[in-house]
């Protein structure tokens, strides 16, 4: 979603939010996660593990910050609901804390801007390559 939604808004697109758009996530940022893996792999922990923010985020505001963040006008354009979607979707990271030592350490406006940045980025340095960066559904291709 955060991907789709910052690469439409970059090219000037429109993307579209499925129902109310108050549905909401925990999102949470790729280093955090990458380095819940490498806390992981290096413990002799078994079991399931949650890694998350235990922070609720609705796509409506996940939508305005992106374009904020991206400088994007894109009014908030609403689709049907996906039947059988998950409404609330927010996740304890307690036994991680507990058995890694791990908490999330970058917050949700940051973690956007540096993807957004990166996006930027990216597609600056493939436009001068001329490889393009993202097909029509917002996903990166090479």
């Amino acid at each position: 979603m955060v991907a789709i939604f910052a690469l439409k808004m970059l090219d000037k697109g429109n993307p579209v939010i499925n129902g109310s758009g108050e549905q909401t996530r925990d999102f949470v940022y790729v280093k955090d996660v990458a380095r819940a893996n490498l806390l992981a792999i290096n413990s002799n922990v078994a079991g399931a593990i949650n890694i998350g923010t235990a922070q609720e985020t609705s796509v409506n505001q996940l939508f305005s910050l992106l374009a904020r963040l991206t400088g994007s006008q894109a009014p908030q354009p609403h689709a049907p609901p996906i039947p059988g979607e998950q409404l609330r979707s927010v996740i304890s990271w307690e036994r991680a804390r507990t058995v890694l030592g791990w908490s999330p350490q970058v917050a949700l406006e940051a973690g956007l801007r540096e993807t957004v940045d990166f996006f930027k980025a990216a597609r600056g340095k493939n436009s001068r390559n001329n490889n393009g960066f993202a097909n029509d559904k917002g996903t990166v291709s090479p």
